[in-house]
């Protein structure tokens, strides 16, 4: 009866031992997936990650670009706006010199029509002698 006890319970033992090598398992399997997962979602993190990096390295280049473009423009636009200044500066000075020329001109003009009229008056004054 010894023996039967003592090989049911060793029996027994190895019943419990496979119940708990097979709950270990089941243990480490569920460790190890859920280690998996932690895995997958880490990877998924640093993708997601590196993916922002590049979009806000892309946006920022692209903002740097718009930037550039936008003080290209600008230049543009100041050198035009001098450009103009200047040709009208030009056509002022121009137009003032003209101005002057046209008054000289005008100053002659009237010296001249009163010497003429001088000398009508002497020519009548010596054609009524």
């Amino acid at each position: 009866g010894i023996c039967v006890q003592t090989s049911a319970g060793e029996s027994g033992d190895h019943g419990d031992d496979g119940d708990a090598s097979a709950a270990l398992r089941a243990a480490v399997g569920a460790a190890e997936w859920r280690a998996l997962e932690a895995e997958a979602e880490l990877q998924t993190t640093i993708l997601r990650a590196e993916q922002g990096r590049e979009a806000a390295a892309c946006a920022l280049e692209l903002a740097g670009a718009r930037a550039a473009a936008a003080e290209a423009e600008a230049t543009e636009l100041r050198d035009t706006l001098a450009a103009i200044s200047e040709r009208w500066k030009a056509a002022v000075v121009r137009q003032s010199k003209e101005a002057r020329e046209a008054e000289h001109a005008t100053d002659r003009l009237r010296k001249e029509a009163g010497a003429l009229r001088a000398e009508l008056a002497r020519l009548r004054e010596g054609i009524a002698k």
